[in-house]
């Protein structure tokens, strides 16, 4: 899990880069080549990182993933979104029906996802247990919760009888370790069931603020805000992030990562570069209607700096 969330937010990084990395079409060779080797790096990164994000067999990451890059291609360009739309479907199609690649751990991952509902495994039977305990919980406390970190205390009063005790895993480094399971594997709920409406009422407040911001950068368009790496990469990972907040919860080292993405988020969001810079629209330094325009000298003869010319 830990692999499949530090990948995810470098395929969004790399994706917002690659959108908005200078052209190769410039006048001077030494341009030209600086440009294609960045493009180049971006392209082998996203490639490493996608295949790593394949492998980790993650299906929630890769829904929330996936979503992600969708939106920011959709943001930066609905007719490349349409392209690369074309572009996939033409690629699954060579693979599934050319290649006949239609087995292995992969295929069979992803096809799990479409049978939640109907054929669910084990983990995705405990998942619903989870939620539906969470929701009793907070049916039985709906202003205030249990309290922060209690839901495991409150599990087993509420949870139904198909749930299991732990989730079983094995690796080559750990070994056999049983994992029990204390979150509901699902943000929304957790909030909900330990610290009720009060709680969540915060948390809706924080995502608000930070989609507003995103969609109404300060001192700048969102035309404009479109075209800027870090701006993508904010929305990138907001959309990441609510997504995956639906089957899954902070828990873990990444919940630390996770927490500086949200705070360079809210810096973004809320205080962009451009906002204060001088060539930002309405920044600064722009020229204004009826007054001076940048570089001109003030009216008191004194230096542009706002210093007075005392001779220092």
């Amino acid at each position: 899990m830990a692999l499949a969330t530090i990948v995810g937010y470098g395929l969004v990084i790399a994706l917002a880069f690659l959108l908005t990395s200078p052209s190769a079409r410039r006048s001077d060779a030494s341009s030209r080549r600086r440009a294609g080797a960045l493009t180049a790096f971006l392209w082998c990164a996203f490639g490493v990182l996608a295949v790593a994000q394949a492998l980790a067999l993650s299906r929630g990451h890769w829904i929330a993933v996936g979503a992600a890059l969708t939106v920011m291609v959709l943001l930066y360009s609905r007719m490349l979104a349409l392209r690369v739309a074309v572009c996939a479907g033409a690629v699954a199609v060579v693979m599934v029906g050319g290649l006949g690649i239609a087995s292995g751990t992969l295929v069979e991952r992803a096809r799990s996802i479409t049978e939640t509902t109907s054929t669910p495994d084990q983990s995705v039977i405990d998942r619903y247990s989870l939620w539906s305990t969470a929701a009793g919980i907070w049916q039985d406390h709906p202003a205030s919760g249990v309290g922060v970190k209690n839901f495991a205390a409150y599990r087993d009063t509420y949870a139904p009888l198909q749930l299991s005790a732990a989730s079983d895993t094995a690796d080559s480094v750990n070994g056999f370790v049983r994992q029990p399971l204390l979150s509901p594997h699902n943000e929304y709920l957790l909030i909900l069931s330990e610290q009720g409406l009060l709680g969540f009422a915060g948390f809706a407040v924080l995502v608000a603020t930070l989609l507003w911001g995103l969609l109404r950068p300060p001192g700048g368009s969102l035309k404009r805000a479109r075209r800027d790496p870090l701006w993508l990469v904010a929305a990138g990972f907001m959309t990441a992030l609510l997504v995956d907040f639906l089957y899954g919860d902070l828990g873990g080292p990444t919940s630390v990562l996770t927490s500086v993405m949200i705070g360079l988020t809210a810096v973004i969001a809320l205080g962009p570069p451009w906002a204060d810079g001088a060539a930002g629209p309405g920044g600064a330094g722009a020229a204004r209607p009826g007054g001076p325009t940048a570089g001109a000298a003030p009216r008191d003869g004194r230096r542009a700096s706002g210093g007075a010319d005392d001779g220092r």
